[in-house]
């Protein structure tokens, strides 16, 4: 189940607070009411608050100087939107310069009301990761007939699978078997202890997934010893990037060929849209304060003739910087070309390491313009960029002007 973003009301007027409560349940939110400062001082000891309304007049305490107390206290863990019926442009800037997300102005219309909650929720959203639920929810055709070939596939006493992703294929375990299974590293033997360990530990599945545990399957001594976990009850699991190693290791007929599958993509391009669909609609589907997105033809287009993306685990993580850093519903080419060129991409792992060749100046720079450019990309105001740095936030305007980073 997904969790509701908690939003907290701070208004003295009852009908307002009664009425924005209405509006954020229907929304699917989890709203918290409060008449003044003080009751909403309570309620942020006790929840973990997304987000806050917070009126400008209220008779206790304004929500200015509340404000200045949370800003002063280092408690603005969250975005904060000011409302007034009686705003001004000069109390506006004031509410962001002290550290407020935005400003409404009553009444507020239901459209600035929902777009401004939904701006201020992906600002500070925690994305969460794919997760052994893609397998389990994912309609999309493709991861369908993949699911349903695995399925199938566990049932068997020994399969095979190619084309390892080590994130995706822990992903892939954990669907299939839980915690229920033992990977065999390379520090660890094949042999009759290693079985006496699985029984003892309970374990029913075996994962074998490196070269050099393989190559001692070659002796027709250790094709006896895997035939006895068999014997015990526990299924076998191999795995390898070298399909024709384990072809050559189980030369005989003893193993069916209808149990070998590659990981889904592999070499095939035309996989890959499919998959980026999956990926970015189950991102979304498991976090909700996101927003709908997806790709046009352009867009897909352009991860298709891209090898990188054959890689599972670096479509993943593309898809992710893709949620994390794209606001628009519909998105194209135009908006993805450039991420794939952020530090993180592995075309840009070797970047770091030219700047010794710079001038201590020119590559401090650069440091400072990856660094700054890495936040901002996800998300992060200018004001939460000044407290991550530790950096005044009119020397860190600055500062990015110098290096030629526009903040969106």
């Amino acid at each position: 189940m997904n969790k509701k973003a908690k939003i907290l009301v701070v208004d003295d007027e009852v009908n307002i607070r009664n009425s924005l409560n209405e509006i954020l349940i229907d929304e699917g939110y989890e709203v918290f009411l409060a008449k003044d400062a003080n009751f909403a001082r309570k309620i942020r000891e006790k929840e973990k608050i997304d987000l806050i309304l917070l009126d400008i007049w209220m008779p206790d305490c304004d929500g200015i100087s509340l404000l200045k107390e949370w800003e002063k206290n280092k408690q603005l863990l969250c975005p904060v939107i000011m409302m007034s019926g009686h705003g001004t442009i000069d109390t506006a800037i004031e509410a962001t310069k002290i550290g407020a997300f935005d400003f409404l102005e009553k009444p507020i219309s239901l459209q600035k009301l929902l777009k401004t909650i939904g701006s201020g929720l992906k600002r500070t959203i925690d994305v969460k990761r794919l997760s052994p639920e893609f397998f389990e929810k994912s309609q999309h055709s493709s991861v369908k007939a993949f699911k349903e070939k695995i399925n199938i596939l566990k049932k068997q006493d020994l399969f095979f699978i190619f084309g390892i992703n080590n994130n995706f294929f822990k992903i892939l375990i954990a669907y299939l078997y839980g915690n229920d299974f033992y990977l065999l590293d390379r520090q660890k033997e094949f042999n009759k202890n290693l079985l006496k360990l699985l029984q003892a530990k309970g374990k029913n599945f075996l994962i074998i997934s490196n070269n050099e545990t393989l190559k001692n399957f070659t002796a027709h001594d250790h094709r006896d010893l895997l035939q006895s976990f068999v014997d015990n009850g526990i299924k076998i699991l191999i795995s390898d990037t070298n399909e024709s190693l384990i072809r050559n290791i189980f030369f005989d007929d003893s193993v069916d060929m209808k149990n070998f599958i590659h990981l889904p993509v592999g070499n095939d391009i035309d996989l890959v849209p499919d998959y980026a669909n999956a990926f970015l609609d189950h991102y979304i589907q498991i976090n909700p304060n996101i927003g709908f997105k997806e790709f046009d033809i352009s867009a897909l287009n352009f991860i298709r003739s891209n090898n990188k993306f054959l890689n599972l685990d670096y479509l993943d993580d593309f898809i992710y910087k893709v949620v994390t850093s794209i606001e628009r519903e519909l998105i194209t080419r135009d908006d993805i070309a450039g991420i794939e060129a952020t530090p993180e991409s592995p075309s840009n792992r070797g970047e770091t390491n030219s700047n010794f060749d710079k001038p201590l100046k020119d590559a401090r720079d650069a440091f400072e313009k990856s660094y700054f450019e890495y936040h901002l990309a996800r998300n992060k105001s200018v004001a939460e960029l000044s407290k991550i740095a530790d950096i005044e936030r009119t020397h860190l305007y600055r500062k990015l002007k110098q290096l030629g980073i526009k903040n969106k």
